[in-house]
């Protein structure tokens, strides 16, 4: 089951999109809560969405969507739309080791006598 923000998130989305009267669009009530009850089964199933990281994503799909569709769209069209997650920032290289030091300052003296040759 999705959690409250996701579903709301989702929620809203597809209002915006049915404001438009898209070709398509859910007419009454009933329809319009299976319809959200599909796309937040289907946008949820076998990933993991986090708040902080996906609302505004979820938001740019949707506004996407409502620039691009022509008819209702599918969860899938969803999906295309939605940004790709940003990326962790890469941690850097561990520190060397006290071994791993003297190896290297072992090796530049090496090759500072070999250039005085």
């Amino acid at each position: 089951m999705a959690e409250d923000w996701l579903s709301q998130a989702i929620s809203v989305g597809l209002a915006k999109l049915a404001a438009l009267q898209l070709p398509g669009t859910p007419i009454d009530a009933p329809s319009a809560a299976a319809c959200r009850a599909v796309w937040v089964e289907a946008i949820t199933d076998g990933r993991r969405w986090v708040r902080e990281r996906d609302v505004p994503r979820i938001e740019a799909a949707f506004l996407q969507l409502a620039k691009t569709a022509e008819r209702w769209p599918a969860p899938a069209q969803f999906l295309r739309a939605i940004p790709d997650a940003p990326r962790a920032p890469e941690l850097p290289p561990p520190p060397m080791s006290e071994a791993q030091l003297a190896r290297v300052r072992e090796m530049i003296q090496r090759a500072r006598e070999a250039l005085a040759r």
